[in-house]
């Protein structure tokens, strides 16, 4: 390449610039430099990602309170429904200042719940705090913590596409140990590619018998029931668990039979647990030898509608095995 104005504008960054597009080039190099000194400069996770912004309180313009801001460095990416995490806090971008000619500057709400639910086979997570502008307050004056004034209130959460203003009016949530169902869903904000928020309304509702508590998440057992059974690995036709039966009701045992049809093998370990993998709560498992065993439910009428899983895997090899899933039913 012939070394004429055009070269020398070319390795310097600079062609078709414009002065006051090289004056804010320059300004943005040098907030960048002094960016990691800044006080406010904080290490957050970013959707997940490890990065650095620069936190800080806003009191100025702001009626009848204060509006906590994140500046990012120059070039780098915040839009509406990102989700950062730092100092045990997690927080969400509600807003994006506009005319910002160095940086971008994110408007934050801190989460006061984390609205937990299963869909698609798998447990979903989104923050949550109040709707602007709401009658009914479910965040005190620090937005530490919920609080309850009315059978209605209304939260607003990232949009990671996990919920449909349609096929979602219904869907139940636990909150703090108490219930609720979705009345209306509707986006908060333009959503272009990706990102922004979604306001939910939601109104009081009663506990169901496959709510799981310890989880807080509502319809957890019938919603994981079609999961787990498709996830259920393992050949019939070489251990067999009889009788076909998938009902123990409350206070009552059954007896079942765990057997090969390989008379060269028959070493079964039959074990029970809870849907989530953890440690069977809802019943106990007692062996009477030659491949018998019994179940027994417990008497706690809170464990009417849940499930667990009986699982018999062959020792001669791992991999065969048959498993069970139960349901606890009333004897009323």
């Amino acid at each position: 390449m012939k070394k004429d104005i055009s070269y020398y504008r070319l390795i310097n960054n600079s062609l078709n610039r414009t002065v006051q597009e090289t004056e804010i080039t320059a300004m943005k190099n040098a907030f960048k430099y002094d960016f990691d000194s800044n006080v406010s400069c904080k290490e957050v996770l970013l959707n997940g990602k490890s990065t650095k912004v620069i936190y800080y309180v806003d009191t100025n313009n702001v009626i009848g309170g204060k509006s906590y801001k994140v500046m990012t460095k120059p070039n780098e990416h915040l839009k509406v429904g990102d989700i950062l995490s730092f100092d045990d806090c997690t927080w969400f971008v509600t807003e994006i200042m506009t005319n910002k000619m160095l940086t971008i500057t994110g408007v934050l709400a801190k989460s006061v719940h984390t609205l937990r639910f299963y869909k698609s086979g798998e447990i979903k997570e989104l923050p949550c705090a109040v709707t602007v502008g709401t009658r009914n307050y479910i965040n005190a004056s620090d937005n530490d913590y919920l609080r309850y004034s009315s059978s209605k209130f209304t939260v607003y959460c990232p949009d990671l596409g996990y919920l449909n203003r349609v096929k979602d009016i219904g869907r139940r949530f636990i909150i703090n140990g108490l219930c609720y169902n979705v009345e209306s869903l509707e986006n908060l904000t333009q959503r272009d590619i990706d990102g922004g928020l979604i306001v939910i309304e939601l109104n009081d509702d009663k506990p169901e018998p496959d709510d799981n508590f310890e989880l807080g998440i509502a319809n957890y057992y019938s919603q994981t029931q079609n999961t787990s059974q498709k996830s259920i690995s393992g050949d019939d036709s070489i251990i067999n668990i009889m009788p076909s039966v998938s009902t123990i009701y409350l206070g009552e045992s059954l007896n079942l039979t765990c057997s090969t049809n390989d008379s060269k093998v028959g070493n079964i370990s039959v074990t029970l647990f809870n849907l989530d993998g953890s440690k069977c709560t809802y019943a106990s498992l007692f062996s009477n030898g030659d491949n018998q065993y019994t179940i027994s439910a417990g008497t706690n009428g809170r464990h009417v509608g849940k499930q667990f899983i009986l699982k018999a895997v062959l020792e001669e090899n791992k991999e065969i095995k048959s498993e069970r899933i139960f349901t606890i039913k009333s004897l009323i």
